[in-house]
């Protein structure tokens, strides 16, 4: 046994994960739509899931040289260009991004109109029936139109796209190292994000826009941690603005009385927002759509619905407690990482949609603070996919609560393990 650990903690063997890591994701870059194969899709996503267990045993108790350090950024780089010139299939946001990118800089504002809309239909393109929801307005904030309409300026392909959320997802993985540094911990952990095979397939093959709101979220903690305040208030307030993710940083410093830094995350999120402001009502139309109508993928919300009955009374419930909650931990967390730690993991149990790139913002997290349950997770969220193959063949989107369970129950039941136990863990 000692001798097999020996080999296991060897820097060779992690040299060797390296390729059971990357060789699945080379192969399902071959794979042309992915969405039409996922039983495929899930073996090789289970082999790169171990090989990244393996690389995490492997380097947690020992220091990683800068050669071992830079191996570890090609992978993480390699993994994801494999699958840059794939169609994307599993989610077709990308199409959305393309479409409000074109649409933007055409001079018309994104919020105004859907784009099945009959005004917009001189603008049509090649992609346009490939954009889920076509019937809503969009939903995205406007650093992330800002940022489909510099993209879209320079390549109408989706591949352009996924460059660019690739580059921030790369950027995201130097912040984490230097992050590390500062904080004085192994420099090894920014392996939990960088290897992370969901964080490779959702910015390689989906070519999500959460890289962009992950970075300016990771940036402001950096910044915050290292006593600029105002200047991590700065980057939480763009990482809002691409995703509203981070508004739920204001109980915290509403309890905390730091007006500098509300006043100047309000302001920047404001200005932001000025550009599209003539869209007036519908500038949040598909966000209340969404809170009020879309379910996926969420254990808790569907046992509570079985048990209550009520969906919209429930949803109202959750959104209260959400913000008790919130308000709760500003008061109780001295430290605004781990409110924010605190606070993701809560609403990742509890929201009522779950989607498996949300996870993604927790990743980063579990750099400083590991948690057993959650990296697992990272690995069984890849079955929410069997709904892709289910509808692309039938053409029905329904999640069977047996895969559900599967995704979940392991999981959970080992942060409550955790958690009963009160392990801080420090190791795996």
């Amino acid at each position: 046994m000692n001798q097999i650990k020996k080999i296991l903690r060897h820097k060779a063997f992690f040299a060797f994960c390296g390729i059971p890591m990357s060789i699945p994701f080379f192969l399902m870059g071959q794979e042309n739509p992915l969405g039409w194969n996922i039983p495929y899709f899930l073996v090789l996503y289970v082999i790169s899931f171990l090989a990244y267990l393996l690389a995490l045993y492997s380097t947690w108790n020992r220091e990683l040289e800068k050669k071992e350090i830079l191996y570890l950024f090609l992978i993480a780089l390699l993994c994801q260009v494999f699958l840059l010139f794939q169609e994307a299939s599993l989610s077709t946001d990308i199409y959305r991004y393309l479409w409000d990118g074109h649409i933007l800089n055409q001079g018309i504002n994104p919020y105004l109109e859907p784009p099945n809309s009959p005004k917009l239909a001189r603008f049509d393109t090649s992609y346009s029936y490939l954009i889920n929801h076509p019937y809503l307005r969009t939903i995205y904030p406007p650093l992330s139109q800002m940022a489909f309409g510099g993209v879209a300026f320079f390549s109408s392909s989706q591949w352009g796209m996924k460059v660019f959320f690739i580059f921030f997802s790369m950027a995201t993985l130097t912040l984490l190292l230097l992050f590390l540094k500062l904080k004085s911990l192994p420099l090894q952990r920014c392996l939990i994000y960088g290897w992370n095979p969901l964080v490779l397939l959702e910015f390689g093959h989906s070519g999500h826009l959460d890289s962009l709101a992950i970075f300016f979220m990771v940036l402001g903690l950096y910044l915050w941690e290292k006593g600029k305040t105002m200047q991590g208030a700065a980057g939480l307030s763009l990482s809002c603005s691409a995703k509203l993710f981070t508004f739920q940083a204001l109980p915290w410093w509403i309890a905390k009385k730091r007006r500098k830094e509300i006043l100047l995350f309000l302001g920047i999120l404001f200005l932001t927002y000025l550009p599209f402001a003539g869209a007036g009502k519908y500038l949040f139309t598909t966000l209340f759509a969404y809170g009020k109508r879309w379910v996926f993928n969420s254990p808790t919300f569907s046992i509570a619905i079985y048990f209550l009955g009520h969906d919209q009374l429930y949803r109202l419930f959750l959104l209260i407690l959400f913000f008790a909650f919130c308000i709760y931990q500003g008061i109780k967390q001295d430290g605004l990482m781990e409110y924010f730690y605190t606070i993701l993991a809560f609403a990742l149990i509890f929201n009522h949609t779950l989607l498996p790139w949300y996870f993604i913002w927790i990743i980063p997290f579990l750099c400083f603070y590991p948690n057993r349950g959650w990296i697992l997770l990272t690995g069984t969220l890849a079955l929410s996919y069997w709904v892709v193959g289910v509808y692309l063949h039938t053409g029905d989107w329904v999640l069977s609560p047996y895969i559900m369970a599967l995704e979940y129950t392991i999981p959970y039941s080992l942060m409550i393990w955790d958690w009963w136990k009160g392990r801080r863990k420090e190791g795996l």
